[in-house]
């Protein structure tokens, strides 16, 4: 029997696959706990639909961040952020907060995007990396104190 794996099912396959599997062990197992469902022409068409859908979502994404790229490259950004009187942050700026700054200036970076070695603990400037979808820029990011 032809079964469409809906969940990764370990020594079978992954989410998607289309497998031959036995009769009993597609009743009482995959189908049982919702792992997979009959394969029928309908259900393989919503599934070659449904990659479709998700290959021109990918798409589009990776043509955004191309653009976004283009866009943010050599910007400059100024952070606040308390610090000691000798300078050193009393919290040191992460991947994630500096995605979030950019968030809130209209740029859609993930903190996976950022090439950042180690967090920023003191103020300054600082010119970061960003890798989105292949396309590099740099932004420059200022720390002042609050």
């Amino acid at each position: 029997m032809k079964v469409i794996l809906l969940k990764e099912v370990s020594g079978l396959g992954h989410i998607g696959d289309v497998k031959e599997v036995n009769d009993g062990y597609a009743r009482n197992f995959l189908f049982s706990r919702g792992l997979a469902i009959m394969a029928s022409k309908h259900s393989i068409k919503m599934l070659v639909d449904h990659k479709n859908r998700e290959i021109r979502i990918k798409e589009k994404k990776i043509r955004t961040k191309k653009i976004i790229a283009k866009h943010i490259n050599n910007k400059i950004f100024t952070i606040k952020s308390k610090a000691d009187e000798k300078g050193t942050l009393y919290a040191g700026l992460t991947r994630e907060l500096i995605s979030q700054k950019l968030k809130n200036e209209i740029f859609e970076i993930e903190p996976g995007e950022i090439e950042l070695e180690e967090n920023i603990k003191k103020l300054g400037e600082y010119r970061i990396g960003l890798n989105l979808a292949g396309e590099k820029a740099n932004v420059k990011l200022i720390i002042t104190n609050q």
